[in-house]
């Protein structure tokens, strides 16, 4: 029984295993579920946060560079389509999970069952992708791109160097690497391997590579410079600090950029150097090399270090075979060879210098070679005996002592040193024999230089005027010096031993170039047979006076920057060369006793004047003043006395020749001709300011070396690359035909620059270079033509000379009449051509013209210009072609195009087989396969730019494409061109009326395009009103590299080709239409200018985006920082241009905090408080840590304690003139993490932090660093409470021009770190133990002072009383004198020698003040007066001051720039003599007789740029010629001066060179402006008068002026604004001359306007130019005359640049025939007797504008507005086409009979945008009558946005019915006071305004609804779908907006005013949706808002029943009154 129970137990547990455990398993499913729902929900949580950590790690592989591996992306696109299943599919199963079966009693078991299973195998598979995370790597990196540089020399590919190189290379790739070290021993190579990694690197790695050596002694100035050039940035400041703030922003503009650091010695502070590391720039890398590890790990802080080693043995025998030559593989050579490697010891420089100087020598050479290395010298290099005896036998090797010295001499001179210091060395020292001249010695020099490089001694530098040395080399050479020459070269830290007298005695040349590291010098230097001292200047280190005096035997003496020269200099009796470059030594007349002098080096020094004794130096022949700026004087014959002199260097120096003529009866310069006495002269840089000057100067013959600049060129062109030694820029306005000196240079220049001016200066410039003689010195040309001449005249014919084949650059700025350029011949010899420039040509209609070419010795059908690779094309307003004939044109170097301002271009090169309608800018028949930029603007006639049939790869190279203003542009590329755009980094497209970014072309794809900008960095896409779309055809857009976009708010997501991205749209399938971020993954900066917060942007649009800047453009501002939200989260946020009125908006859900953590607010306009009281802007902005506020003027404070600034590090404010102080002290304590503060130009700031009562807690500034505090003109304090300031952390103060800023604070502070402040960026003043205050008290001390003395100020007393006591002050600069009642002068002229400091004098109503300035009378001295820094002067308002200075002197104000002289009656001249004897004022009798100047011959003003005169009695203002010069003259102001009937006399104005506005008002006597003295027929050229840069000219309230200038004929080129006001007797403004025997037929003249022209209440102006000398008989009437004029010659008057004109009550005006190819806006103002517009064929009649289709090509806005304006309009008398590019037509006033605008005129409008009427007598906008059917159906303005209508009281239409105009593209309607509407528009007319956004009806007494359906069948709603603001107001009959029972719809209404509608009970019958009104503004008056009642009708409603009640009340209280009036009356009966 046992057993059979153990079977049957066996079998039913075996049968459980089976049935039972299963059923466990599944049972567990059902039990289970939720578990296994949760573990999945767990693992699918995991798995999205592995993915994010995944995705990171793929974002920054690909960031560095590098690829994605195969199976990461796999695992990326599984977890994709994983997790949303995943996630929908738990969902959907926990519903299903929660349904019951049998009637809902139980569980769906089946259900919970299968779920569970799935649930448990879905989380194995998640756990599975989990597991499969763990990637070693996820990228890898791709090969670097062949590079096509050149290999750098010197560099072998040893195994040595490329294993250290590739290391280098990875480390360059590690994005957590930003500093990088290479070490090794002096010549083991680290410069040359570092050099070939830099050209490893750019352009793959790295955008750019710098590469800048350091040396021992670091000067952070020369590093920045060498940098700074590199990059191309010129520095204009002269601080360290100010540069580095300069390098460092434009090392941040490089996306990826290496610089290297080569020759380190010790730590350089990287920050002060201005090289942005680490979170500052993470694209910019440091790599370095140092002979020491410590100074790279430890100083630097490098994160990797490599070791250069030596060479092996194989690869140092490889080397030496390579520089030695084939010989060292012979039998006989190659074992001493191989010894002498061996000696080598592996160092490269050893080797190449060994085998170098073995080269090509004899075996006993090679013997004794090796001796020499085998037995070294030297015991000072320490582990490199190898390479110091390599370099001491190449020394040894020289050939003499002299090369030996020579070799020695670099050691002072140093790393990339000039040749020319090393040449002036050697002279001075007489080093070689046999050598007479400068230039032999030169040549010796230069020669040595090139023998020593060739032996590796010497290295190559940047070009062939410097060399460089090796640090070996330098340092073997020291000691070679020191131990064989007795030359001292001290350049590191080892002191000087002054005392050892032996040691001392033993030198024979000394250089001391660190002489930081001198404690002090010796009162006298004894060493008795020294002969060379150098030593560079550093302020601790100052030269005894005694010092020189016991060294007679010194030649040479080198002592750059110093500012002191000690009296014993004149013991050097021998001293042949003396160097001073940059001192900045006033008085140098000790230099004149040093009879031996050869060579004077003054280079950038500061002397003001060459002394006279000079010219004592006969022995003198090297003279270098190049850069000495300040030098003005040099007196005559000094350099005339130098007879000797060989060599005169004056480049940016001195430019006051004289030229002949005298001032004060002396000569006070020097003249040209005294160099004629120089017959030793060779070299000569010189600026010589005219041609003229230089007429008879034979010292012209004997120069060999020359660079000269002749003409008025400014200091900057002396900034030029020299190719050749003899340089000419010349400057050419008149004939040089009789200057022989002129022809002499130029047939001997090399390298000419020639400027050509005017059309004499053009026609004598090009004879001159096409006379027929050979120009056989000439390499290269380059010319700048400038003509505004009318004249046609050709500039290159088939005569031009050989010359032009040398022509390398070529400008032609203005050509007259010049209608084509060059002929192919000519075009096709400019092989040299690289730049070619033409701008405001104004008849220039072809560049390269062929159709009138008869004779070609070619024709050949392609034209060349193989070297040009830039071109320029600008404000040629009749150009039509750049080529028009059967040619092709090839550029195959062009890099850079720009095409500006041509508004009939079509087609750069004519196509004569055009297709209809296909005009291109770019066809076939140009090659440009090399353009990388690209600029097209305003081009007004250009429809395409790229040809569809042009090859894809035409424009392959393009980089960067600007295009603007081009207003019928469609499109931008074609596809086939799109596509094909792979190196395109930069896109800019804005204001063009482009409908399409890429058109389709021919035929359109069946397949999606693919359009892809793999390098575009920056896009900009901005002012498109017509954009429709990206590209039509079905295309996805790609933008991988994208970092940058600007564009509009509206219309963003069409401009990037995202038309199909919107909020939650979806396709059936449930996945996105389109993933943003695959489009422009790498988006950091988004601008949006014309922000909307329309609800285009889906959610995190722009989820990468780091920097945000949005431009409002002044609009009102809305809740920004949740609109942001929406689409971005950005890191940097910069907010400019809005209005807000009541802090930052912050509406609506604000949500978490931002990632805001720089905020920069910039003009926000009506800003006073940053956020509401119930803002919630500290929230969002809690991670805020740079606030920048720039320009916020009425901003009071930056904030209350509300706002949390818990996280804020840098503070800066400017520019905000409201703010008083910046915060509170609650404020300042929240301030926790602030580190900077800076605050600037907010004039009204009294303290920084507020004075709040009391405060008795400390406050601390914890982390605060650095404070700046600059231009704050009323700061007082930094607080006036009396409070605890802790600063521990504070180390910098900035204190600059805070005037009132007597000490920084009044109660306890502490500055523990403190050590300096800094006054500016210059000057720095030690803080000694932290003490603050005293210190900015010493600053105030030091602070220039600006005193104002006046009769309540105490100042005034102390001033009558002792003046001196205030003299005293230092650096008084500003004086003002405001109501002194008691003072009759100021000065005394000796008062005035303690104001040198003194810059402005300002005298203001001092009643009883005569003189301001008035001799002592003890002063007997012949001196000029002088006034060094004097620059403004102004007096005012002083009824008895008669003069500036009274006394004897002559007056000389250097830099007197503005006067102003107002209300001074009894002023007649700014100088009186006083007669010393009799006391007389000498120019009494002149008053009298009203001859009197205001400025005498005895006043000098050489700067006067402001002249302001007003109500002063003065007959005239200049003397005579030599009165006073105006060559600077840049503002002339003078108003009622009632005696002066002209302003300048004729012989003046040809000094008024640089006048720019010249204002005259109020002058009763003003006859003239320009007097001519009757000398016109003896001088014709003073019968032209030129203007050349005025720009302003105002002639207002003149009633005797008749004429501008009287016989003479004045010429405005680039007259901007001419305003003529009540100028009645004004007939003529300009008589232009058309003399000739043969006038010529349409004559275009340039007269030039620019910008405006105003003409106003000038009754008797007939004409503005007046054509005299035409061939009219005398005895002829006028109207013969004109009869005559019309007959003989019609002249076309041009004005090229007008840009605005306005005529205002002209009575009658004769304008000829003008054109006016710039004009984009007019006014005519009430010209009741002027026919407005008409043509030239009208008998009897001359309108004011004879017109056709050329006369307004691109005039824009027009205004009329007078009685008669209808004249040549309403009569149909003007052509169809006179106004083609019309956008705003604004009418008003018409006249008093009704009338209409003609169809005619109408349709002659096609781009009318905007129409306004008002004030006119119109009973219907369009004429119908006479009008075809077609015509009537046929809707005009089809463009028109805008349409204001007011003022129309005959337009009486019950419904406005537009049926001749189209409102298609409406967006504004305005009507106001047009009291015949009882309606505006129907309903059908109301459905078709589908783009109207503003609807304004105002003051309408009829109108009783806004549309009306009467006699319509209306389908659907009416839908505004654009209406975003709706205006009702004063409408007393409106009863609502529309009375029919239709729905109305305003998606995005957001305004709603309502105002004066008594009867308006409901705002529509029908159904209303506005969804968006009750978030924005209904309002019912023009201050308050309505409360919303849910609705807009009941809305309305309430609004209608208040008024009601409101009015019953009225009423009510009315009645009461009148009852109370009725009581009153009874009683009183």
């Amino acid at each position: 029984m046992e057993f059979v129970i153990g079977i049957v137990s066996s079998i039913v547990t075996k049968a459980a295993e089976h049935t039972i455990s299963p059923i466990i398993n599944h049972v567990k499913y059902l039990s289970n579920l939720q578990q296994n729902v949760e573990t999945l929900n767990d693992q699918t949580e995991k798995l999205k946060g592995e993915r994010e950590t995944v995705q990171r790690s793929v974002d920054a592989e690909l960031r560095s560079g590098k690829e994605i591996r195969g199976n990461v992306k796999n695992w990326l696109s599984a977890v994709d389509r994983m997790i949303p299943k995943q996630e929908e599919k738990v969902t959907q199963d926990e519903e299903k999970a929660k349904k019951k079966c049998f009637l809902g009693l139980c569980p769906n078991i089946w259900t919970r069952y299968k779920l569970s299973l799935e649930a448990e195998e879905k989380a194995k598979a998640v756990a599975k992708l989990l597991e499969q995370s763990n990637f070693p790597e996820v990228a890898y990196r791709v090969d670097l791109q062949d590079i096509t540089l050149p290999p750098v020399k010197g560099y072998e590919e040893f195994e040595s160097r490329t294993s250290a190189l590739n290391d280098i290379m990875e480390a360059l790739k590690d994005d957590s690497v930003s500093v990088i070290g290479v070490h090794g021993m002096g010549g083991i190579g680290k410069t040359t391997l570092v050099k070939e990694i830099a050209r490893k690197v750019k352009g793959n790695l790295f955008d750019s590579v710098v590469i800048a050596t350091v040396t021992q002694v670091i000067d952070i100035e020369k590093i920045q410079n060498r940098i700074a050039e590199l990059l191309g940035l010129k520095f204009e400041e002269q601080s360290t600090d100010v540069k580095a703030l300069r390098l460092q922003e434009r090392l941040k503009k490089e996306k990826r950029v290496l610089v290297v650091l080569d020759d380190i010695w010790a730590e350089i502070d990287i920050e002060e150097v201005g090289i942005p590391l680490g979170d500052e720039h993470k694209g910019c890398k440091l790599l370095l090399t140092s002979r020491e590890l410590n100074v790279l790990s430890n100083g630097m802080d490098a994160q990797k270090c490599y070791a250069v080693g030596f060479l092996n043995e194989l690869e140092a025998w490889d080397l030496f075979k390579k520089k030695a030559g084939d010989c060292a593989e012979s039998c006989d050579w190659k074992p001493i060879a191989k010894k002498v490697v061996e000696k080598c010891a592996g160092l490269p420089i050893a080797i190449a210098t060994v085998a170098g100087a073995l080269r090509n020598k004899r075996l006993f050479e090679w013997k004794n070679a090796l001796r020499e290395l085998e037995r070294p010298s030297s015991s000072n290099f320490t582990g490199i005996t190898a390479a110091y005896s390599a370099i001491q036998w190449s020394f040894n090797y020289l050939k003499s002592e002299e090369v030996k010295l020579t070799f020695l001499l670099c050691c002072v001179i140093g790393h990339n040193g000039l040749v020319e210091d090393l040449v002036r060395y050697t002279v001075g020292l007489g080093l070689f024999g046999g050598v007479n001249t400068m230039e032999e010695a030169r040549n010796k020099v230069l020669t040595v230089v090139a023998n020593l490089k060739a032996s590796s001694l010497l290295l190559d530098s940047y070009d062939d005027e410097h060399f460089d040395i090796h640090d070996v080399v330098w340092d073997a050479a020291v000691a070679i010096a020191s131990r064989d020459y007795h030359m001292l070269v001290l350049r590191d830290h080892v002191p000087m031993e002054w005392s050892d007298k032996e040691k001392m005695n033993s030198w024979r040349r000394i250089s001391l170039s660190y002489p930081q590291i001198i404690a002090e010098l010796p009162k006298e230097l004894e060493c008795s047979g020294l002969s060379f001292f150098h030593m560079a200047h550093i302020n601790s280190a100052e030269i005894p006076g005694h010092f020189f005096r016991r060294i007679e035997s010194l030649k040479v003496l080198d002592l750059p920057s110093y500012s002191f020269l000690p009296e014993s200099i004149n013991h050097l009796i021998n001293l042949r060369m003396l160097g001073l470059r940059g001192c900045s030594i006033e008085d140098i007349t000790i230099i004149g006793e040093l009879k031996n002098l050869e060579i004077f080096d003054l280079a950038f020094s500061r002397i003001e004047e060459l002394p006279k004794e000079i010219a004592q130096l006969s022995r003198l022949r090297l003279l270098d003043l190049s850069w000495c700026g300040k030098l003005k004087i040099i007196p005559p014959n000094v350099l005339s006395s130098l007879s000797k002199l060989e060599e005169l260097y004056m480049e940016g120096s001195f430019t006051e020749w004289e030229n002949g003529g005298v001032v004060g009866n002396e000569r006070r310069n020097a003249r040209l001709d005294e160099l004629n006495n120089l017959f030793r002269l060779t070299t000569l840089h010189v600026h010589i300011p005219d041609v003229h000057m230089i007429p008879k100067h034979r010292f012209i013959e004997t120069l060999d070396r020359y660079r000269m600049l002749v003409g008025d060129y400014d200091y900057l062109n002396w900034y030029s690359k020299y190719e050749y030694s003899r340089t000419l820029k010349l400057k050419i306005y008149t004939n040089i035909s009789s200057n022989n000196v002129v022809k002499t240079l130029l047939k001997k220049t090399e390298d000419l620059y020639l400027d050509l001016n005017g059309l004499e200066g053009i026609k004598s410039g090009l004879a001159e270079l096409n006379n027929g003689q050979e120009f056989s010195n000439l390499k290269r040309v380059d010319v700048i033509i400038r003509m505004k001449e009318s004249e046609p005249l050709p500039l290159f014919n088939k005569q031009t000379s050989h010359w032009i084949s040398n022509l390398r650059r070529l400008i032609i700025n203005g050509c007259g009449n010049l209608e084509h350029l060059l002929s192919p011949s000519v075009a096709r010899r400019l092989e040299q051509l690289q730049c070619f420039e033409i701008v405001y040509c104004m008849c220039l209609r072809e560049i390269i013209f062929t159709k009138e070419i008869v004779e070609e010795e070619e024709r050949e059908d392609v034209i060349c210009f193989p070297q040009l690779n830039s071109l320029h094309i600008k404000g040629i307003p009749d150009l039509i072609f750049f080529c028009s004939g059967n040619f092709n044109i090839e550029f195959p170097l062009l890099k850079e195009l720009k095409i500006e301002d041509c508004p009939k271009l079509k087609e750069f090169i004519s196509k004569s087989s055009t297709e209809s309608g296909m005009h291109t800018l770019f066809n076939e028949k140009v090659a440009v396969p090399s353009l990388e930029t690209m600029t097209i603007s305003k081009l007004s006639n250009v429809k395409m730019i790229f040809h569809t049939d042009l090859p894809p790869d035409s424009f392959q190279s393009l980089r960067k494409l600007r295009v603007s203003r081009c207003e019928i542009l469609k499109n931008l590329f074609p596809a086939s061109i799109a596509k094909h755009l792979l190196q395109l980094e930069d896109l800019s497209i804005s204001d063009c009326g482009v409908e399409e970014i890429v058109s389709e072309g021919k035929g359109v794809e069946d397949q999606p395009v693919r359009f892809e900008f793999p390098k575009l960095s920056s896009l900009e896409v901005t002012s498109l009103k017509e954009l429709k779309c990206f590209y039509k055809g079905q295309h996805t857009t790609v933008w991988p590299m994208l970092k940058k976009l600007t564009t509009d708010g509206s219309g963003l997501l069409m401009r990037m080709g995202l038309e199909d991205v919107r909020m939650e749209e979806r396709k059936g399938n449930g996945e996105s239409v389109l993933v943003v971020e695959e489009v422009f993954p790498n988006l950091q900066q988004l601008e949006l200018r014309l922000l909307s917060d329309e609800d285009q942007f889906p959610p995190n649009l722009f989820n990468h985006v780091k920097v945000l800047k949005v431009n409002g453009r002044f609009g009102d501002g809305f809740p920004i920082f949740p609109f942001l939200r929406k689409i971005c989260n950005p890191e940097s946020f910069d907010l400019e241009c809005f209005s807000f009125r009541d802090g930052l908006p912050c509406k609506g859900d604000v949500g978490t905090p931002s990632r805001i953590k720089k905020l920069i607010l910039y003009d926000l306009r009506n800003l006073q408080r940053m956020w509401r009281t119930d803002s919630e802007l500290g929230h969002i902005l809690s991670n805020l840590q740079t606030l920048t506020i720039h320009w916020c003027h009425d901003l009071i404070n930056i904030g209350a304690s509300s706002l949390s600034f818990k996280n804020l590090t840098t503070l800066k404010v400017s520019y905000c003139a409201m703010m008083t102080n910046l915060v509170t002290p609650l404020i300042v304590e929240s301030l926790v993490q602030l580190t900077t503060m800076e605050v600037s130009n907010c004039t009204k700031m009294t303290e920084i932090v507020a004075h709040e009562g009391d405060y008795h807690q400390t406050i601390v500034v914890g982390k605060l660093k650095c404070l700046k505090l600059s231009y704050l003109q009323s700061l007082t304090s930094f607080c006036r409470g009396s409070y605890t300031f802790n600063f521990p952390c504070l180390e910098e103060v900035v204190v600059e021009s805070c005037p009132k800023l007597k000490i920084f604070f009044d109660g306890v502070l502490s500055t523990p770190q403190l050590q300096k402040v800094n006054q500016g960026f210059y000057d720095k003043k030690e803080c000694g133990a932290g003490d603050l205050n005293t210190t900015i008290q010493q600053l105030y001390i030091q602070e220039e002072k600006d005193l104002t003395f006046s009769d309540t100020f105490p100042e005034l007393e102390i001033w009558q009383r002792n003046p001196r006591e205030i003299l005293e002050l230092q650096n008084i600069g500003k004086m003002e004198f405001y109501k002194c009642s008691s003072l009759e002068y100021i000065f005394t002229s000796s008062m005035l020698l303690s104001l040198k400091q003194l810059w402005s004098i300002e005298v203001k109503e001092c009643s009883i003040m005569e003189q301001v300035i008035r001799e002592d009378e003890e002063e007997a001295t012949a001196h000029e007066l002088k006034f060094p820094q004097l620059y403004s002067v102004k007096m005012e308002s002083c009824s008895n001051l008669t003069n500036f200075y009274l006394g004897s002197r002559a007056l000389e104000f250097s830099r007197l720039s503005d006067i102003t002289i107002a209300e001074c009656p009894k002023i007649t001249a700014l100088s009186f003599s006083i007669s010393k004897r009799s006391g007389k004022v000498i120019g009494e009798q002149d008053v009298e007789d009203n001859t009197a100047a205001l400025f005498c011959d005895k006043v000098a003003i050489p700067n006067l740029e402001y002249l302001t005169l007003s109500s002063i009695n003065i007959h005239k203002i200049w003397h005579d010629p030599s009165s006073s010069s105006l060559t600077h003259l840049w503002s002339l102001r003078v108003e009622g001066c009632h005696n002066l009937k002209y302003l300048f006399p004729s012989f003046l104005v040809k000094d008024l060179v640089e006048l720019y506005v010249l204002e005259i008002k109020d002058c009763n006597m003003m006859e003239q402006v320009i007097f001519t003295d009757g000398l016109g027929a003896e001088d014709p050229a003073r019968n032209h008068t030129i203007f050349s840069i005025l720009h302003r000219l105002s002639l207002e309230d003149l009633p005797k002026l008749t004429s501008f200038c009287f016989q003479n004929y004045a010429e405005f080129p680039h007259l901007g604004d001419l305003t003529l006001t009540n100028c009645p007797l004004l007939k003529t403004f300009i008589s232009k001359s058309v003399s000739g025997d043969e006038p010529q037929i349409h004559q275009p003249t340039q007269t030039n306007y620019s910008a405006v022209l105003n003409q106003k209440n000038c009754d008797s102006l007939e004409e503005i130019i007046e054509l005299q000398g035409l061939t009219a008989n005398e005895s002829q009437s006028t109207s013969a005359t004109r009869s005559t004029m019309a007959e003989t010659v019609t002249t076309k008057f041009v004005f090229p640049h007008v840009k605005y004109l306005v005529l205002d009550k002209v009575r009658s005006l004769n304008m000829h025939t003008t054109q006016w190819p710039s004009l984009e806006q007019m006014e005519v103002i009430e010209c009741p007797k002027a026919q407005i517009f008409g043509e030239v064929e009208i008998p009897n009649q001359q309108p004011l504008f004879c017109v056709n289709e050329d006369t307004f090509p691109v005039l824009q806005e027009l205004t009329l507005k007078t009685s008669d304006m209808m004249k040549g309009i309403c009569d149909g008398q003007l052509s169809l086409q006179c106004f083609p590019n019309l956008k705003l037509l604004n009418l008003q006033f018409f006249p008093q009979t009704s009338t209409t605008l003609p169809y005619s005129f109408i349709r002659s409008l096609p781009k009318l945008q905007k129409l306004v009427i008002n004030d006119a007598s119109i009973s219907e906008l369009l004429q119908s009558e006479g009008l075809s059917h077609k015509e009537r159906h046929t809707s005009e303005f089809p463009q028109l946005k805008e349409l204001s209508l007011s003022e129309l009281p005959e337009l009486t239409l019950k419904t406005f019915e537009p049926s001749l105009l189209s409102f298609k593209n409406l967006t504004t309607l305005e009507v106001s006071k047009c009291h015949g509407f009882i309606n505006l528009m129907a309903c059908s007319t109301a459905k078709s305004l589908t783009l109207l956004e503003r609807l304004s009806i105002a003051d309408c007494e009829l109108i009783e609804e806004i549309t009306s359906c009467e006699g319509e069948d209306l389908q659907g709603s009416i839908v505004f779908p654009k209406l975003k603001y709706l205006k009702l107001s004063h409408l007393p009959g409106l009863a609502s907006f529309s009375l029919a029972h239709h729905s109305l719809e305003f998606p995005v209404l957001q305004m709603v005013i309502v105002t004066e509608c008594p009867k308006m009970k409901n705002f529509c019958h029908g159904e209303l949706s506005t969804p968006r009104l009750e978030q924005m503004h209904l309002t019912g008056d023009e201050d308050g808002e309505l409360q919303w009642e849910g609705d807009l009708n009941t809305t309305i409603k309430h609004m209608f029943d208040e008024m009601n009640v409101q009015n019953s009340q009225v009423v009510e209280v009315t009645d009461q009154l009148h009852q109370m009036e009725k009581g009153n009356i009874l009683g009183c009966l």
